[in-house]
């Protein structure tokens, strides 16, 4: 199955509800290698990230964060103030490793073997709190997803959440693992596994046309109704555009509509002809 269809549709382009995409960015890396992103992340954002805020945080949260910090440094948002920003995150299988070793140890070592820890860094919401405290965003903050369809809801609500409560934009942030990791009782995998994120910047279509702009149409036409990977939609904001091509990204939702990222190079720059702005 392919996730990215090229089609024209003149519904998507007439639609005045969707919402630009002001930035984006993804990080895909083996297992082992988040260790050395929970040290650091990426670049940071006006101040320092507390290493304390990652200690105990879910690996999806650290490959979440990384990709934020990627997608705001390729943007030239470093600078930004996001303090009425929102954060949405949407995690796939969150806390598979971590629970593998916490059960583990309370059956060895029993209540005195747990750290409070535990709960607050695995549950649902943990990884769009943390991302707020990151980037010091006072706006709303939650998690949904944490599911196969994980991709889907991140999206919708994203695009439900535009302008609420005033709030200039919001960070959507889909991590997940490409295969799946088998934990160990030491909080390793035992397989090959690769944790990846894709954070995108959403922001009213009003403030200003950008090159990706996120919308929901009719699903007719596409080739599959099943739900969009987190592979498919990372690899598309990878993909080097063509001069003067409109690219397509469509991920069905189950039960009727689709959503659709597309990229115009007539309304902007590919980060990466951005980044040789920036730096000229």
């Amino acid at each position: 199955m392919n996730d990215t269809v090229l089609i024209e549709s003149e519904a998507a382009a007439n639609d005045s509800t969707g919402c630009a995409v002001e930035a984006h960015g993804f990080v895909r890396v083996p297992f082992e290698e988040i260790a050395a992103l929970r040290k650091n992340p990426g670049p940071t954002l006006g101040t320092k990230i507390a290493p304390s805020l990652l200690k105990h945080a879910d690996p999806q949260t650290v490959l979440g964060l990384a990709a934020l910090l990627r997608a705001a440094d390729d943007f030239g948002l470093r600078d930004r103030s996001f303090a009425d920003w929102g954060v949405i995150a949407s995690p796939r299988f969150l806390g598979r490793v971590a629970a593998a070793m916490v059960i583990e140890r309370f059956q060895r070592l029993g209540v005195s073997g747990m750290s409070p820890m535990v709960i607050p860094t695995i549950s649902l919401h943990a990884p769009a709190g943390s991302l707020s405290l990151a980037i010091k965003a006072h706006g709303f903050n939650y998690g949904v997803g944490g599911g196969p369809g994980h991709v889907t809801e991140a999206l919708l609500a994203g695009l439900a959440s535009r302008g609420d409560g005033g709030s200039p934009g919001v960070w959507v942030i889909v991590t997940g693992f490409d295969p799946e990791p088998v934990p160990d009782v030491l909080g390793n995998s035992t397989t090959p596994a690769f944790g990846q994120a894709v954070a995108l910047a959403l922001v009213p279509s009003a403030a200003g046309r950008t090159r990706l702009n996120l919308r929901m149409v009719p699903a007719s036409g596409l080739e599959s109704e099943e739900y969009p990977s987190l592979t498919s939609l990372r690899e598309f904001l990878a993909e080097t555009p063509n001069a003067g091509k409109v690219r397509r990204w469509f991920g069905a939702m189950p039960g009727g509509g689709a959503f659709e990222i597309e990229d115009d190079p007539a309304c902007g720059m590919s980060s990466k002809d951005l980044r040789t702005a920036l730096a000229g």
